[in-house]
């Protein structure tokens, strides 16, 4: 038995249609893609676009389109980052002025594209719900102990109508249920799948910027890693990998010009131009203004790097509203950031001093320079713990275990990141008295907070020239 979904505008509901016995109002041909179908309309309304495995969305391209071996054009890492200082300096009338330093992780998402011509759009239109530029976006379901809480967010009733109510279809063109069908703005756990995600700005803007008139659009999957709302850049970094493509790979259209390029991608968010430099990156303005560190090593570069993120996000507007700069210490960055690079090189000094110039007279030295903790700074922690106080309870807790010689948020949170005293001399994850600690302080966490917290181990990740982010090993989560 296959269903299949459909939208009748005049009553604004969603119909399940059972499509035994020959009724196929979408003149559906293949047994195998029925079957995908029906194997994700048991995980409820989120069937479509929200998958179990990368399998289930190849086996659905390669069973309906059929016409190539690989089932996407191209596959790429989509790193985070952290950030290893972050420094409010002003508060402009519809921003902050920052100065933050930034460093690519080995977690990340996996993002396979594939461009698709109008008869592929068409035909996938029947299976996944397409966002309004004409774009399919794709995720893998996140693992989620809350999971029979998770619900796709839209507005329409869902009901199953008998052999009578099927008859309301006979005359209905297949171009207006489409047509409704994809006015549906949805997400999946806080995930956008529809224009709000960065992905899809990325393909628009880019669209509008060279005036592309052509037919192809693009499904884009995403198999998530980064956990959302975490302060690491999980958007921004899918936003700039979905760039790289169609700069490099696909359109060409600024033609190497990284200027013009970097420009482009100030449009887009803040963070998303720091992904495309080296993967260190010293940030102004608003996180936008990229130094790119590419010939130039952070002193993080052999530390063991624990991100921890807690079952609670952070919305990055709201944690910069509640932000007090009388709370803020206006320590000079360019100090903070002589104190975690090993360079000799006076000249991308000279070349940030001179981006700090107006901001000097209001900066102040560092007194303890030797203590790592003071160097990790981030003038967002003090909204952040008061928006949610057991975030600051657990890094003091994280402090005081004697197991990092740092701990600090990242971004705007909620997730903090520790470094460990030594790198572990195997970085075995099967090294057993590592995993088994690790295990013990998520537990400890768990019975003492109440707060389930998520824990990855991850090394610091940095780019070549003209090519994307391609770790060699993947951060581990403890499970």
């Amino acid at each position: 038995m296959c269903f299949i979904l459909f939208f009748l505008p005049n009553n604004n509901k969603f119909y399940i249609i059972n499509n035994k016995g020959g009724e196929n109002i979408y003149n559906v041909k293949k047994k195998k893609a029925c079957g995908y179908v029906r194997l994700n309309n048991e995980a409820n309304v989120e069937k479509n676009n929200v998958v179990n495995t990368n399998k289930e969305i190849e086996k659905l391209l390669l069973d309906v389109l059929d016409n190539r071996n690989n089932w996407y054009d191209s596959k790429y890492f989509s790193p985070a980052k952290i950030n290893l200082f972050l420094r409010l300096k002003e508060k402009k009338e519809t921003y902050n002025e920052v100065s933050t330093l930034m460093h690519s992780l080995n977690l990340g998402d996996d993002i396979f594209i594939r461009a698709l011509k109008k008869e592929d759009q068409n035909k996938l239109r029947h299976f996944l719900h397409p966002c309004e530029s004409g774009d399919f976006l794709t995720i893998v379901r996140m693992e989620d102990k809350n999971r029979d809480k998770e619900t796709l967010k839209e507005d329409c009733k869902i009901d199953v109508i008998n052999k009578i109510d099927k008859d309301l279809f006979k005359h209905m063109k297949e171009d207006i249920i489409i047509q409704e069908h994809e006015k549906l703005p949805y997400e999946y756990n806080d995930y956008p799948i529809n224009n709000d995600n960065i992905i899809i700005k990325v393909l628009k803007r880019y669209r509008e910027e060279f005036n592309i008139s052509d037919d192809i659009r693009f499904l884009i999957h995403v198999n998530k890693r980064i956990p959302i709302f975490s302060g690491v850049g999980g958007g921004s970094s899918n936003g700039a990998t979905v760039f790289y493509f169609l700069e490099n790979i696909f359109y060409k259209y600024f033609k190497g010009d990284n200027i013009k390029a970097n420009e482009f991608l100030k449009t887009i968010g803040s963070d998303i131009s720091f992904f495309s430099s080296s993967g260190f990156a010293y940030c102004t303005d608003k996180g936008n203004n990229v130094t790119d560190l590419k010939n130039i090593e952070a002193n993080i570069k052999d530390k063991d790097i624990y991100l921890f993120k807690i079952d609670e996000g952070l919305s990055s507007k709201l944690v910069y509203k509640n932000v007090d700069y009388k709370r803020i210490i206006q320590y000079n960055p360019v100090n903070l950031l002589k104190c975690l690079i090993n360079t000799s090189n006076d000249d991308i000094i000279k070349q940030i001093e001179e981006k700090e110039k107006k901001f000097a007279n209001t900066f102040i030295s560092l007194d303890n320079r030797d203590n790592l903790q003071n160097v990790f700074v981030n003038d967002l922690e003090h909204s952040a713990f008061y928006l949610i106080k057991k975030l600051q309870d657990l890094k003091e807790y994280l402090r005081s275990q004697n197991m990092f010689d740092v701990v600090s948020m990242s971004g705007s949170g909620s997730s903090l990141f520790a470094l460990s005293n030594k790198k572990t001399q195997t970085h075995e994850i099967s090294s057993s008295f590592q995993n088994e600690r690790i295990k013990k302080l998520i537990s400890d966490i768990k019975i003492k907070f109440n707060m389930n917290v998520r824990v990855y181990l991850c090394d610091a990740l940095r780019k070549g020239l003209d090519v994307w982010y391609d770790p060699i090993k993947l951060a581990h989560e403890f499970k």
